[in-house]
């Protein structure tokens, strides 16, 4: 008896760490993809010389340019295309020179590769990830938290 209450004890223990890295794994990959999509676009803001935006809601984020007359519009690149998270992942809360956005927060990217300071958290069942924009337009990450 003793046993099968010890192996099912450890078979629920590793039930519950494999939900609990996957939820980890899931707003990682989320991070990072962000990450990699405003080096990206910074990269292209400079190259292209012109400004890029990012505009972030709870389920995901857009890159944005403004046309001839200054207004925002969607970038039209398959690799900036709007991104809505997937997992039940979602976006937190967005701190853009150093104070909570509750709407409409965005980061800007220059040409001169310059960017808004901001941080992007994404959250998943307590699980947080972050990513940091700083004003000279680098990009890092902050490792998942519960």
């Amino acid at each position: 008896m003793l046993v099968v209450v010890v192996v099912i004890g450890a078979v629920a223990g590793g039930v519950a760490l494999s939900f609990s890295g996957g939820e980890s794994r899931h707003v990682r990959r989320e991070a990072d993809q962000l990450a990699i999509l405003i080096r990206s676009a910074r990269e292209s803001a400079i190259l292209e010389n012109r400004t890029l935006v990012v505009s972030f809601n709870r389920s995901g984020y857009q890159f944005l340019s403004p046309d001839e007359s200054g207004a925002l519009k969607a970038v039209d690149d398959d690799l900036l295309s709007a991104r809505h998270l997937g997992s039940g992942v979602e976006i937190d809360a967005v701190q853009i020179d150093g104070s909570t956005e509750t709407k409409d927060s965005r980061i800007v990217l220059s040409p001169t590769g310059e960017a808004t300071a901001g941080t992007v958290e994404f959250l998943l069942n307590g699980v947080r990830n972050a990513v940091h924009v700083n004003t000279d337009g680098t990009v890092q990450m902050e490792a998942a938290r519960a």
